[in-house]
């Protein structure tokens, strides 16, 4: 079903869906047996499918299961559907029980990171949090070499968002060095982006990570609005080739092919302005972006911040 077309949107109310693909498998009642959400590759899909199929008990009956007789199966079963509503606190709970009942037969600390990590946007844990976490998950000795690079590659995320760039720092020189042999094409492909950040924060060269920021684009990224923006941003939250960053994102809003990319490209040049405390322009460029895209519910309250920044100057 698209969540925004048909019924949709009234589906999407009845089963509370958060993120988009979300999978929700249900009894002949309309009961929900299981639930996960995310994208992957066909045979996890297969795998959550036929674990459904074969217990198919709904979440309430497990959840009472559970209560009486607590095993590995559904401590994970339940942890899954927590995690796929974003209630992120009883997914942690659930892995943590999933991880004491196995008693070292399975290993959960990397999905337990995965919760908790999720969990650090929405407030439910602290970045300290999610870094007991992923330092539990690194160390566990089956880790793959994927699993590590996305560990990194989630703390590096969460560093940025919480502006703590040193804690990115240990997952990224880990992440890279376990790497540097491997010939899985996966692997590589998320070697080269983590090199990004590798070389803006571990090496501290960022005229080296602009350059490679720019490579992993593409050809033609130059002519596609999506992607001059999409590099331009970057630029804004690093803190880095700001000129170049204001420039490309003008380019972006006369490149943009409809209104909502213009809006996105409008708000970058807005907030690069702001940042380099050039707050006129930044009230201008988010006039227009709200103007372009009048759904957005972030750019008015962009504008008004940005308003208050000019007459407090």
């Amino acid at each position: 079903m698209d969540g925004e077309k048909g019924e949709g949107p009234e589906l999407e109310k009845q089963f509370e869906v958060t993120g988009h693909p979300t999978f929700i498998l249900l009894n002949k009642d309309g009961a929900v047996v299981d639930r996960w959400r995310g994208y992957g590759k066909a045979d996890k899909f297969i795998e959550n499918l036929m674990a459904g199929v074969q217990d198919p008990t709904t979440i309430d009956q497990k959840r009472k299961r559970f209560a009486s007789k607590p095993t590995v199966g559904d401590a994970e079963k339940l942890a899954n559907f927590h995690g796929a509503r974003e209630e992120y606190k009883d997914a942690v709970r659930y892995y943590g029980e999933a991880q004491k009942l196995a008693g070292g037969t399975r290993d959960f600390t990397y999905p337990l990171f995965d919760a908790t990590a999720d969990g650090v946007i929405e407030g439910a844990f602290t970045l300290t949090d999610a870094k007991k976490a992923a330092d539990a998950a690194i160390a566990y000795q089956g880790r793959g070499v994927d699993e590590v690079l996305d560990v990194a590659s989630t703390m590096t995320w969460l560093g940025r968002k919480q502006k703590d760039r040193k804690i990115m720092v240990p997952y990224l020189e880990r992440a890279i060095t376990v790497s540097k042999d491997s010939k899985d094409e996966d692997v590589l492909k998320t070697r080269q982006r983590l090199m990004v950040p590798y070389a803006l924060y571990v090496e501290g060269d960022e005229a080296k990570a602009v350059t490679l920021r720019k490579e992993a684009m593409g050809e033609g990224w130059d002519r596609d609005a999506k992607k001059i923006n999409g590099f331009a941003w970057w630029c804004f939250e690093s803190g880095v080739n700001l000129e170049e960053a204001e420039k490309l994102a003008d380019q972006a809003v006369d490149l943009a092919a409809d209104d909502k990319t213009k809006a996105a490209a409008l708000d970058t040049l807005a907030e690069l302005c702001n940042l380099r405390n050039n707050c006129q322009d930044a009230v201008r460029y988010m006039e227009l972006a709200v103007a372009a895209d009048p759904k957005s519910e972030e750019y008015p309250k962009k504008l008004e911040q940005f308003r208050k920044n000019l007459a407090n100057r």
